[in-house]
């Protein structure tokens, strides 16, 4: 029972990313830079040239007026490593580890890249 647990969890956060991947689409469609600044973050996660941290702060400024795709972002991560209006959320959190924080940080940056992959080979 806890496999179907698990198997539907992983499935949905597929799906959370595939919309956030999507909502990034939609959102730059007519500003092809500001897509390719996405898909740059991405790679340079990808490549280790930037960590879970770095990539956050990046994006965290690329989506600054687009509350959409920061609300999807948000969606994929732990509440203390959300983007929010005015930097990140610190929260009275104290029983979280910064840790944990990361792991589900770099776990959402992952899916996200999968959902890229993914459609890089439907193209």
């Amino acid at each position: 029972m806890k496999e179907y647990g698990y198997a539907h969890q992983n499935l949905q956060s597929m799906k959370d990313a595939l919309a956030f991947v999507k909502g990034v689409e939609v959102e730059f469609e007519d500003k092809g830079d500001k897509y390719d600044e996405f898909l740059n973050v991405m790679n340079d996660f990808k490549a280790l040239r930037i960590d879970a941290e770095g990539a956050k702060a990046r994006l965290e400024e690329l989506f600054k007026e687009h509350r959409r795709l920061i609300m999807r972002f948000n969606s994929l991560t732990l509440k203390g490593s959300q983007i929010t209006k005015h930097g990140y959320e610190t929260e009275e959190e104290e029983d979280m580890e910064i840790l944990d924080k990361l792991e589900k940080l770099e776990a959402a940056l992952e899916l996200i890249l999968e959902v890229l992959v993914i459609k890089k080979k439907q193209a």
